[in-house]
């Protein structure tokens, strides 16, 4: 027990690093606003160059206000450390102590404020679905609105969000949002990727008849020449007019050119 709290609390010190290198360090209760920087709220003066680099030489810094990434984590992120029972212990005094925030039992966040809107940037209820699932080794595929709006082809953010799995039903109430799990049989959504599976179920819930030249542009502007290539691959056998769908998409890429001729 000691040894395994000794290893995740050098996680903690380095803010979870395996599974979140770049972002900061888990020091201070989620929920406490960080001190805006001196010059925070001071104009960029005019002759001050910010490059990747930092400030030049010689110049004052500026600190813009931005919002800093969340995170999600489930206990078995950690059981390569410990017992799975000693390292629920340990997380669970990291969220007495307001170190990380529990969202469900067994799957904990570090939401992070963000001085632009002025408040603690909500976790997506995607990366939230996606950790349940690693959790319970389901396959998920979001389906319907989830899907829909996923790929910017409705703007309506989903008060409900719903997605297919070889799983049993579950259903999750996450801050006043629902996020439902429905089972299917459909062996195909654990041979296809992510990608395909989502791109899948959004032109199901779209319809054959209001597939058009808008909707074909928006959908190409969410994926890779490479991610169109593969879904093409993948989705050979899934319904008729759906691959149809696909294949109308996979005629062009961002250079006009056909993509199925590379196949």
């Amino acid at each position: 027990m000691r040894v395994c709290e000794s290893k995740l609390s050098s996680h903690r010190r380095g803010q979870f690093s395996e599974l979140a290198p770049r972002r900061p360090r888990v020091s201070k209760p989620w929920n406490s606003r960080p001190a805006l920087a001196g010059n925070a709220h001071k104009k960029t003066p005019a002759s001050t160059k910010i490059t990747n680099v930092g400030v030049q030489r010689g110049q004052t810094p500026v600190v813009y206000p931005q919002i800093k990434f969340t995170f999600t984590i489930i206990i078995k992120d950690f059981t390569d450390l410990g017992a799975y029972k000693s390292v629920k212990v340990i997380l669970t005094r990291f969220e007495k102590e307001h170190l990380i925030k529990r969202e469900i039992d067994g799957l904990y966040s570090k939401p992070e404020y963000s001085e632009f809107l002025q408040e603690f940037v909500a976790i997506p209820i995607d990366d939230i679905a996606i950790q349940l699932a690693k959790k319970f080794a389901w396959h998920i595929s979001p389906t319907g609105n989830t899907a829909l709006n996923k790929l910017k082809l409705s703007t309506q953010v989903p008060a409900h969000y719903v997605y297919l799995s070889d799983g049993p039903y579950r259903e999750y109430d996450i801050n006043g949002t629902k996020l439902e799990f429905k089972h299917t049989n459909n062996k195909m959504i654990s041979t296809l990727s992510d990608k395909s599976n989502t791109l899948v179920q959004a032109l199901k819930s779209l319809g054959q008849e209001n597939f058009n030249e808008q909707v074909k542009e928006t959908i190409r502007q969410q994926f890779s020449k490479q991610d169109i290539l593969l879904i093409l691959k993948e989705t050979q056998y899934v319904t008729s007019w759906i691959y149809e769908c696909i294949k109308d998409i996979a005629n062009f890429n961002i250079e006009g050119k056909l993509l199925r001729k590379e196949l």
